[in-house]
């Protein structure tokens, strides 16, 4: 279980211990994945306000991004071959990093349908529609809306409030070559090729809504259990533990007896 860029680490993590002849992770038998709040797709088409393009090259070079910066940016990797896609795009659709998540008998991804700043519903769960801005933002939220309507309303007496069900489809045959594209398209097919790849392992997509905030800190509130954070004033949290339970019961109810 991942929280934020914890998710990321995760699938990166997984692919790098992953035993394609025991079929494991580190030894460990691959039962549930869960990630909350993750931004499986980064940020280029995915942010609360829109950021003009200029702006993504620099996110490398800010205090404190760095290469993490980059990578949510999809901006190609220092030191990279020429023509290398960027770190995400190759988590979401190489073999090599969807295989061993596939292995997992259960996958389930969380996120924010609203009040996010740093991770809107789209890039959490890899949610896309033709007819929609690409995240829940300050100005639209017809992303956010079109992932309610497909999911399947949820009586959990939390925040949690609703589920979308993929299914899995079966693993393509052929080596672990790039996802084919468009050289015309520039960089536009990549979320979509991301959002595709992920999808085709199979997941259960939460949504979740903070109705007491009215400010987008909803991503900063997942993890806190007593109100009490190290950092973050009391006034901004909100009480989260039931979608934490959530989470945790998901992944408890399936472990092998």
């Amino acid at each position: 279980m991942g929280a934020s860029l914890g998710g990321n680490y995760m699938r990166y993590a997984i692919a790098v211990l992953w035993d394609e002849g025991r079929r494991d992770v580190a030894g460990l038998q691959p039962v549930s994945f869960v990630t909350i709040v993750t931004p499986h797709l980064g940020l280029r088409k995915y942010s609360y306000l829109p950021l003009p393009t200029a702006l993504h090259k620099v996110m490398g070079v800010l205090p404190g991004l760095g290469q993490t910066g980059s990578d949510l940016f999809l901006r190609p990797t220092k030191g990279a071959p020429k023509g290398e896609h960027p770190l995400l795009v190759q988590m979401a659709t190489r073999p090599c990093f969807l295989r061993p998540l596939r292995a997992f008998s259960h996958r389930r991804a969380y996120a924010n349908l609203e009040n996010d700043f740093m991770v809107p519903i789209g890039s959490g769960v890899f949610h896309r529609a033709d007819t929609a801005r690409s995240g829940w933002g300050l100005f639209t939220r017809d992303l956010s809306d079109d992932f309610a309507a497909r999911a399947t309303k949820l009586n959990t007496g939390n925040e949690v409030e609703c589920e979308l069900v993929v299914p899995a489809r079966p693993e393509p045959a052929g080596g672990d070559a790039p996802p084919p594209h468009d050289p015309q398209a520039g960089k536009d097919w990549m979320e979509g090729a991301m959002a595709e790849g992920l999808d085709s392992v199979g997941w259960s997509k939460i949504g979740m809504r903070f109705t007491g905030i009215t400010l987008p800190l909803a991503h900063n509130l997942m993890c806190m259990r007593d109100g009490k954070p190290p950092r973050v004033p009391r006034w901004l949290c909100v009480e989260a533990s039931g979608v934490m339970e959530h989470a945790v019961q998901y992944a408890h109810q399936r472990m092998p007896q």
